[in-house]
This record gives C-alpha cells, structure tokens and sequence, in this order.
C-alpha cells in the first residue's frame, strides 16, 4: 500500500504541474478520489490488464488475486470489462461441489463471465496449450486426457526450455488486434499456474489426436469451427455475444493456419510437428483457409 500512496502522491503532483497546459479535468479529479479513498480507506482493488483488455475483476476470495499478480494495471485508462461473482453463489456451488477450494471455483466462474465479455473486443479463448517458439505462438487443442500439456512439454524436451517457454497451458486468449491475430497469456490457466504475461503473433493452431504413428497434415476448413466450438466458451450467449463469437471464429479460421496431428506421446512427434510447422516438410506446404 505505502508504494501505490507513494506512486499516487508523485502522479498527483505531476498532473497539478500539468494542468495548466490542458491536461484532462476529467481524468485529474478521477486520480484525485481514488487518492483521497486510499488515505481514508487504505488499499484499492487492482486494475487487471488482461489481452491488452484494462479490466475491473473484483474477486471476494484470494485466489484470484495471487495467481493475477502479474497483470496487474497502473494505468489511468477507464476499465473495459468488470465483473464479480455473488458469494452466495460461490457458497451454494462449493457445498454442491467441494473438490476445489472456494476461492478455485471463484476463478473458475469468473473464467467463465470474462471469455464471454472478451468476445466483444475481437478476443476468444481455446481450451489449448499454447507455447511460443521462434517467435510465433502455437496452440496445442484437444479433449481432455488427450495430452495437450504433455505434447508441450516434449517441445521444452526436445528443443529446450530456453527457447519453448508456455504462454498458457489451459486458456490462452487468441485476439485480433493491431491488424494481426496475436496469442495472450493470462491469469486463467485451469489451475495448473503455467501462464505468463506476454503476447506473441499467432503461428498456428493444431489439434491433436491419439495415434499409434505420428502424422501431421492440413485440416479443411469446414472441420474446423466444430472444433473451436468444442474447446471454446461454453458459457449461455445471448445473440449479442453469440455474433461476437461467431464473427471472430469466422475471421480466425479464414485468416490463419490449422491443423491436425495425430500423434503418441514419443518425443518423434514433437519432432515431426515443428518441422511441418515450420516448412512444410514432404506434406506440401500449408495454406491458409481461405
């Protein structure tokens, strides 16, 4: 708390030296009652930044809070999402349901409201786990048990942990923005703590299935958006928001690379997979679905 006192005394200073060259009016009394409320109330809730989306999550329990951390805003932008989840709602769920803690099942709803609202700002999250090499961001996608995080980790295996790191091993938001698709790290990550806050332009998404033999290859387009749906929000959308998601499943499929390995979990598919990846290799090289 003394820190934040600190950073806001030093900002409130330096926007009263500025205000007489028309800074904001607006934003500068906006400083000053979040300034005042500290000194009589002691410490705010943050501000998450979570896919380049300044949001306003108010979680009644810890867990959220920790694992957000790292996301955390200091910025003057006004928030784009807020969302909160009722504690008796919490409380019903959890004697309905107590293999996780209270403060578990808070983030895992809270997942749930956030990927819905995020479909507003081109943004939409895949059950996945995603990993960025060379560069480019690929997501791993498949039911569960398949063994999507184990697949990752035979890349960090394979080609080493100083160049494979894992955005998110559960959740990873892929959004449209600066006329580009990018990939998202973020605090929701099923749990498992794998996440970090980083963006990397998308290279490729691909879903994995179990075989006997490793073999990668293209998927067609109309097999697609099923798949997406099927590790996507699950949460009820109204028409607003099932446009949303519609719209941005549309673009995404017709703007970037998928495809489908059928693998074991020998490092050999690791192998085989970034080498198609990355050129193509005697499959013929991919092309967008257009």
């Amino acid at each position: 708390m003394l820190q934040q006192f600190r950073h806001l005394s030093l900002t409130v200073k330096t926007k009263l030296l500025n205000l007489s060259t028309g800074g904001n009016i607006c934003a500068f009394l906006l400083l000053i009652f979040r300034f005042c409320y500290i000194i009589k109330f002691g410490d705010v809730m943050p501000i998450y930044k979570i896919a380049d989306i300044i949001s306003d999550i108010r979680p009644k329990f810890p867990t959220f809070e920790k694992n957000a951390k790292n996301y955390e805003y200091s910025g003057n932008e006004p928030a784009q999402i807020k969302l909160a989840v009722k504690e008796d709602f919490l409380r019903e769920k959890y004697n309905e349901n107590m293999l996780f803690s209270i403060g578990e099942l808070e983030c895992i709803f809270m997942s749930d409201v956030f990927n819905k609202k995020i479909l507003k700002y081109n943004a939409i999250f895949l059950h996945s786990s995603a990993i960025l090499y060379k560069g480019k961001a690929y997501l791993f996608s498949a039911d569960s048990g398949v063994g999507k995080s184990t697949h990752t980790k035979l890349w960090i295996k394979k080609f080493g942990a100083e160049n494979v790191q894992i955005i998110n091993d559960d959740k990873p938001i892929i959004r449209f923005i600066d006329n580009d698709w990018y990939v998202y790290g973020s605090p929701f990550d099923g749990g498992t703590g794998i996440n970090k806050n980083i963006r990397a332009k998308l290279g490729g998404i691909i879903f994995l299935e179990r075989a006997e033999e490793n073999s990668i290859e293209v998927l067609d387009k109309n097999s697609i958006f099923s798949r997406i749906y099927k590790n996507t929000i699950k949460f009820s959308l109204d028409d607003e928001y099932a446009g949303y998601m519609l719209n941005t499943a549309d673009k995404l499929i017709k703007e970037n690379y998928f495809y489908l390995l059928k693998c074991n979990m020998n490092i050999e598919s690791a192998e085989i997979c970034e080498k198609f990846l990355l050129t193509g290799d005697s499959y013929g090289k991919a092309e967008k679905n257009t």
